[in-house]
């Protein structure tokens, strides 16, 4: 499966130095809502759908249009590609703990 985009939010995504550097170990383009807390907003909304606030889950992405910020990838420095390593690292570290 190739991913093009990564559409991310909450608390770490606040750190712009985190946002560019996700771009540029996953060579993927970061996609940032202008509200940071998106999740909290969706489960909200969706609640109010299903207590009839909302009529259609048009309704309820009327509520969501927002600017949305594109983080594109930069160029792998040593110091980019040591960190994407060590990333790798991480994940199939947790892939095992489920072993």
């Amino acid at each position: 499966m190739e991913v093009h985009t990564l559409a991310v939010d909450g608390g770490i995504v606040n750190s712009s130095k985190f946002r560019q550097i996700l771009a540029t170990i996953t060579n993927t383009r970061v996609e940032l809502r202008e509200m940071l807390e998106v999740t909290a907003l969706g489960a909200a909304l969706l609640a109010g759908l299903a207590q009839g606030v909302y009529e259609s889950l048009e309704e309820v992405k009327q509520c969501v249009k927002q600017e949305v910020f594109l983080i594109t990838p930069e160029e792998c420095t040593e110091y980019c590609k040591d960190v994407k390593r060590r990333w790798m690292v991480g994940i199939e570290r947790s892939l095992n703990l489920a072993e």
